[in-house]
């Protein structure tokens, strides 16, 4: 680290109370760990950094959750202090603006979260890896400058962290802790923010006896055999762009009821070889019967995944351009990492039902069907020309 850069660290973290860490990197391991840190005098803030590393074969992806508690009036705090706004991702607890409610202490203390751990716009410079929240707060994760008098510390640490690099996250420039990541001969591959899924949730497998002679069995072996809409996803613009709202809509169905039905037929209890003397013709034995199954199949739900770790539940299936989808994104980022763009699926939930002769309707389990495709997306680069 350069005699500069290390002054300028050493008062950072004499600002905050925690000089020992120029000297002692606290660790924060690719799993879910509280950082160990030097407690704070009563009346000054605690921060804990929290971080989660995974590694895919598409990327690495660092979610970092940085939570600081600050005293209360009771404390050094004086009336009128300015504390810190929450800065969390949206939660369950968000109010109308998606901002999550802090828990105040009894001594009017405030606990405050920031947290890479949901969509976010992320990008990567020559400072380092950075992600953006909603509310405009930035985690950026940068590799340090190791001089000749952190060089042996630095050296036990890596030690310690086989394949693995230190970055140092700073909270909107300030610094608040370091985390490990796993080495990768591509820096590009690493993100700050959360993956998004791997996969879309299996189909539904439904099977029933198609020979039995059980209403509900013929019901499940019909639902299992019925054709599901061949569903197309469709995009406005086909190239995204970063920043842009893009309109989703389904082509191939229109959201419609659909079934089918089955007569089963059940053979008379005594056959032909039984002479009349022993079971007369009229006997009601001789007579065979049937009935028929009506299985009436639709849709419940819509989940549509973006392919950034963003979903969207609905009943809607959008609409096709030129009109105004009601199904709509914005990415933050490009789909650079995606070789075919971001995978993008759409998950159909469908309730069934079954009656028996026109009787009364009777619960099917509800199908489960995802339709992939995938979506480009591109970050628009300023270009200065001259007149």
């Amino acid at each position: 680290m350069e005699h500069g850069m290390t002054k300028k660290l050493a008062r950072t973290l004499l600002a905050t109370g925690l000089s020992i860490w120029l000297f002692v990197p606290p660790l924060v391991s690719a799993n879910d760990v509280d950082t160990e840190r030097p407690k704070p005098h009563a009346n000054e803030p605690q921060t804990i950094v929290e971080a989660k590393v995974e590694s895919r074969s598409d990327g690495i992806y660092v979610q970092i959750s940085v939570r600081q508690t600050v005293p209360g009036r009771n404390g050094s705090e004086g009336p009128g202090a300015v504390r810190p706004q929450l800065i969390s991702a949206r939660t369950s607890t968000a109010d109308s603006s998606g901002m999550a409610s802090a828990p105040v202490a009894a001594n009017d203390s405030k606990t405050t979260t920031t947290s890479a751990a949901t969509p976010g716009r992320s990008w990567t410079d020559r400072t380092g890896y950075h992600w953006e929240s909603p509310t405009g707060q930035v985690i950026t994760a940068t590799p340090p400058n190791i001089s000749s008098a952190t060089r042996q510390s630095w050296v036990d640490q890596l030690q310690q962290h086989q394949n693995q690099n230190p970055y140092l996250i700073y909270v909107d420039q300030q610094f608040s802790g370091l985390v490990w990541v796993p080495q990768t001969s591509n820096s590009s591959n690493i993100t700050i923010g959360p993956a998004p899924a791997n996969s879309p949730p299996p189909n539904t497998v439904v099977g029933g006896d198609g020979g039995s002679t059980d209403p509900r069995e013929v019901a499940l072996d019909a639902l299992g055999h019925v054709p599901l809409p061949n569903i197309q996803l469709r995009m406005n613009p086909a190239l995204g762009l970063v920043a842009m709202p893009g309109w989703f809509w389904v082509e191939g169905y229109d959201g419609s009821p659909f079934g089918t039905s089955r007569t089963v037929n059940i053979p008379p209890e005594v056959g032909p070889e039984v002479p009349t003397s022993v079971v007369p013709a009229n006997d009601s034995r001789r007579q065979g019967s049937s009935f028929t199954v009506e299985v009436r199949i639709w849709p419940t739900r819509y989940e549509w995944s973006f392919g950034d770790g963003a979903t969207l539940s609905s009943l809607s299936l959008g609409k096709p351009y030129p009109a105004q989808s009601d199904i709509q994104h914005t990415y933050e980022y490009s789909s650079l990492r995606f070789p075919s763009g971001f995978p993008v699926w759409l998950t159909a939930d469908f309730g069934a039902e079954f009656r028996v002769n026109g009787g009364a309707p009777q619960g099917l389990p509800t199908i489960r069907r995802t339709y992939q495709s995938a979506h480009r997306v591109q970050e628009v680069q300023p270009v200065l020309a001259s007149r």
